[in-house]
Formats: structure tokens, C-alpha cells, sequence
């Protein structure tokens, strides 16, 4: 029963994922890995780098978002909202693909908090991000 339980959650959130414009627009794709991490994977696309030929640094911070809204919103049934992200970039994303891993670190009454991390496809670690989210009654918009 609990596993139905978790599997019917897990199907929610990539319905939900699936119809947000924004990740559609991205490319992106969402799974959970083995430990319940969000991951988030978003392919090369020229379409979204800076002026230097690489990803933009607001795009990481989107995946950094995303990825650590979906690692939280495995453990509610309410609606999450972002309160507070902080990004660190520490290296260009260089036109690879990234994945973004969200990861739950608490799961609070009022309040959820995540660390994310992204990596190029040849491991490079280019950003660190940890999120905060607001444990709400309703979705808004």
C-alpha cells in the first residue's frame, strides 16, 4: 500500500513536470534516481547559453530550482512554494548537457530544505544550490 502510495506521487510530479512551459521550453527531463533524488537532466541548447557560449547562469539557477522543488515535493501532499535560493557557480557549463540532483535534507511542518548540485556531462561540478520552501495549503496561479 505504501509503495501504490509513493508510486502515485511520483506520477503526480512528472504530470506536473510535464506540463509546465518552462521545463518544456528547456528540454529538460525529470526521474528520481535509487535514493529519491530529483534529477533533472537539461540538454545542450545553444538557445539558452551567454554571450560566452556557455549556459546561462540564470538557466543553472532555474535547474537548481527545479531540482530541488521536486526532491521536497516528494514529501508533501500540499503545495510547496520557493522561499529562498541560494546558488553558488563555480565553473561554465562549456556546451555539455547537465544534470541537476535535488536532494531532501528536511522535511519540516512549515518549511523543506534541499541541496542540489550540477554537473557537466564529463563530471565537472559547476554549481551547488540549496533551496528552502514554504509548506502551503493551496497552489497559487
Amino acid at each position: 500500500m505504501v509503495q501504490s502510495t509513493k508510486q502515485q506521487k511520483l506520477e503526480q510530479l512528472f504530470a506536473l513536470f510535464d506540463r509546465s512551459p518552462v521545463q518544456n521550453a528547456l528540454g529538460t527531463r525529470l526521474h528520481f534516481d535509487v535514493d529519491g533524488d530529483a534529477v533533472v537532466e537539461f540538454p545542450i541548447n545553444p538557445t539558452f547559453d551567454n554571450a560566452l557560449g556557455a549556459t546561462h547562469g540564470g538557466i543553472v539557477s532555474t535547474l537548481l530550482d527545479t531540482a530541488g522543488w521536486f526532491a521536497a515535493a516528494t514529501a508533501y501532499e500540499t503545495w510547496i512554494a520557493t522561499v529562498d535560493l541560494h546558488v553558488q557557480l563555480l565553473a561554465p557549463a562549456d556546451g555539455q548537457s547537465l544534470t541537476t540532483v535535488g536532494h531532501l535534507i528536511r522535511a519540516g511542518s512549515k518549511l523543506a530544505m534541499t541541496r542540489m548540485t550540477v554537473h557537466r556531462a564529463d563530471g565537472t561540478q559547476i554549481a551547488l544550490g540549496q533551496g528552502t520552501f514554504s509548506v502551503t495549503s493551496v497552489p497559487r496561479g
